[in-house]
């Protein structure tokens, strides 16, 4: 029990049905949709990482704002809609709480590495990560695969072929089965399927698809072209991306929350 809650009778303190909750809200950011995440807390406050003033979300925390502190279920919400996420794996609620409380006052934020959601999925799974982070790596890659198809044909077109293998030379519409696995993506993120099993039926939905357009295009051997092509350009897509995200961090100041029993506990999960 925390030392703000050791005064208060055991049956008040069970009184408080949402305490323990992972919450967020839908927010946007010069246009970018994204969510605040924090934990309930049951009295009408939530604890969150989250600047003193200013926007939620940045690339690292430049202004050093960025903290974990408990507000006002009103100003943690700012005028949207509360959502609550129910995990399959969760701590226990009250275990959630008392770990959001020993973190209040830690500093330090990272977008990529140590946001608001790595925090409430710390609180309440004991898991760092981040879905909103992961959902947005794999709509990178798959708009890296398609402009890799894209530069691959018209490599070919201009008669690059000497400099490009045999199952780079694509059609433009293989770049389709790339938009198969946005679309799926983004109806997986709609319906709430988790980032992991998103990224993995969306991966399967464009390989289908590259494969039966290649099909169309070119019969069972256009199959296993177009195929090739898809997997292919997907493998220099996620080298792309892993390249990005390590010059953004090299780029940043990325510290994320540290120095107390809270993270030194929690973190040894991940």
């Amino acid at each position: 029990m925390s030392a703000e809650n050791e005064h208060l009778p055991e049956a008040q303190i069970e009184v408080m049905p949402d305490r323990g909750r992972h919450i967020f809200v839908n927010s946007t950011l010069h246009g970018i949709p994204f969510q605040h995440h924090g934990i309930d807390m049951g009295d009408d406050t939530v604890v969150h990482l989250a600047p003193e003033k200013g926007a939620r979300m940045a690339i690292d925390d430049k202004e050093q704002n960025f903290s974990v502190r408990r507000d006002t279920m009103k100003d943690f919400l700012q005028g949207k809609e509360l959502q609550v996420i129910e995990h399959e794996e969760a701590l226990p609620p009250e275990i959630c709480a008392l770990a959001a409380e020993e973190a209040l006052g830690q500093s330090g934020y990272c977008l990529l590495d140590g946001n608001c959601e790595h925090f409430a999925m710390l609180c309440a799974t004991g898991r760092w990560e981040s879905q909103q982070i992961e959902f947005s790596e794999a709509v990178v890659a798959a708009l890296a695969s398609a402009a890799t198809k894209g530069i691959w044909s018209l490599g070919t077109k201009l008669g690059a072929k000497a400099l490009l293998r045999s199952a780079t030379k694509v059609h433009p519409a293989a770049m389709l089965a790339d938009g198969v696995e946005l679309a799926t993506l983004m109806a997986s993120c709609r319906y709430g399927v988790g980032a992991a099993q998103s990224k993995q039926l969306a991966r399967v939905s464009g390989r289908v698809a590259a494969a039966g357009i290649g099909g169309v295009l070119g019969g069972p051997a256009g199959a296993a072209l177009g195929l090739a092509a898809h997997t292919s350009s997907g493998v220099v897509a996620d080298r792309i991306c892993k390249e990005i995200k390590r010059l953004i961090k090299a780029s940043a100041r990325t510290e994320k929350l540290q120095n107390t029993s809270f993270v030194e506990a929690l973190d040894g999960n991940n």
